[in-house]
């Protein structure tokens, strides 16, 4: 008999094949590739690549493996986590995210994409960007 993990969570691939940890990122990396598809987007805007599961380091080796990174357009790009529930791991991995971006010491933006399991619906409720040149010390 499979051991169940503690959210409930499966483990299951998107239409692209990638295997994901949950449904719900498997959803929202399909959702991602059907935007980066749309020949109707605004160039600046439109999505140019995807990286599945990036590493990133926080502080003193503490590593963190988000769900993509995304680029949009030539230049711009964000990290992006898919939330079901938020773990305690999660929320200290968070804290030091926002110290860093406050020091100066993250570069790149984060959202953080929470899927409310009763409607199946994703909303982005938090979002962290870096300080510009101008705001550092």
């Amino acid at each position: 008999m499979r051991r169940r993990t503690k959210y409930n969570a499966k483990s299951c691939r998107c239409n692209q094949g990638h295997i994901h940890h949950s449904r719900a990122e498997a959803a929202y990396c399909d959702n991602l590739y059907l935007d980066m598809k749309d020949l109707n987007a605004d160039p600046a805007t439109k999505i140019t690549e995807i990286e599945n599961q990036p590493t990133i380091e926080l502080v003193a080796g503490i590593k963190w493996k988000l769900d993509f990174r995304v680029w949009l357009g030539l230049t711009e790009h964000y990290l992006i986590d898919v939330k079901g529930m938020e773990t305690r791991e999660f929320q200290l991995k968070l804290k030091l995210y926002r110290w860093m971006l406050k020091e100066g010491d993250a570069w790149e933006p984060l959202l953080i994409a929470h899927v409310h399991q009763n409607r199946g619906m994703v909303t982005f409720s938090e979002a962290w960007y870096p300080k510009s040149a101008g705001e550092r010390r």
